[in-house]
């Protein structure tokens, strides 16, 4: 069986005066981004960090510029890691909705990820609508169920 990675981004936000940014290129930025806190107020920087699914030891931290969004930094983040690694068998990605997007499809054809579609997009929200309880199937974690619908790739 595939190894099993999972990606997410977190960000953490920041109080104070800051420096003048730095003219190194690698330097990350601290800014106004996304806050999932509900704090636009504050600056902030985001953490990308890959963990191993069962175990959950982080294999790849990242810090980014603190606007960076996850659409975006996902498949980047991705790809670093595919190229660092030293095996014949690419493991999964697990992700949040945000690595899926018709860029992103193509740009990781390549590699194996499983995400949830977003439920912004009209096909689900009319998928929402069409779907009881009743067809649901228990999960094997208590309080979750599931259906699987569409072509499975």
């Amino acid at each position: 069986m595939s190894m099993k990675q999972v990606l997410d981004n977190t960000t953490f936000s920041l109080e104070g005066d800051y420096a003048i940014p730095s003219e190194d290129p690698r330097a990350v930025r601290i800014t106004h981004g996304y806050s999932r806190d509900h704090r636009p107020d504050l600056k902030q920087v985001v953490v990308s960090l890959i963990c191993s699914y069962q175990s959950s030891i982080p294999v790849w931290l990242q810090a980014l510029d603190g606007n960076r969004a996850d659409k975006e930094s996902f498949p980047r983040i991705i790809q670093a890691y595919v190229s660092q690694m030293q095996t014949s068998e690419l493991p999964y990605f697990i992700a949040h909705s945000a690595l899926y997007s018709e860029k992103n499809i193509k740009s990781l054809s390549q590699v194996k990820w499983i995400t949830r579609i977003p439920g912004t997009l009209n096909e689900v929200k009319e998928l929402y609508k069409s779907i009881t309880p009743e067809q649901m199937q228990e999960s094997a974690l208590e309080g979750y169920s599931y259906l699987e619908v569409g072509n499975s790739c």
